[in-house]
Formats: C-alpha cells, structure tokens, sequence
C-alpha cells in the first residue's frame, strides 16, 4: 500500500502553516525581536510535528 495521500496531506500541512506563518510574522514585531522570533519559529516546528503525527494517526 502506497503512503503517497499521507504523504501529500502532510506535505501540504506543512506548507499551509509555512504560509500562514510569514503571513502572520513576516515583517512583524516579533520578526524584529530575536528571542521572541526564535520563541515563535519554535512554536511553529512543533505545530507542523505534531500536525504531521495527527495526520499519520487517520
């Protein structure tokens, strides 16, 4: 059995987040302030691991 629609939707949970993240932090306060940039980036690594555990478990 092919992984190819898992792999997909993963792939493209991690590019929705990649967008909405520089759409939300690009230019921003926080993008501008490195603790807090390194702080949000961190946050956003952990989302998309986690979005991609969620997705292998359905």
């Amino acid at each position: 059995m092919s992984d190819a629609p898992h792999d997909t939707r993963i792939q493209d949970a991690d590019s929705l987040v990649e967008r909405w993240f520089f759409e939300a932090f690009h230019g921003s306060p926080a993008a501008r302030a490195t603790e807090v940039w390194n702080h949000v980036h961190a946050a956003k690594d952990e989302l998309k691991r986690r979005l991609a555990a969620f997705l292998a478990d359905i």
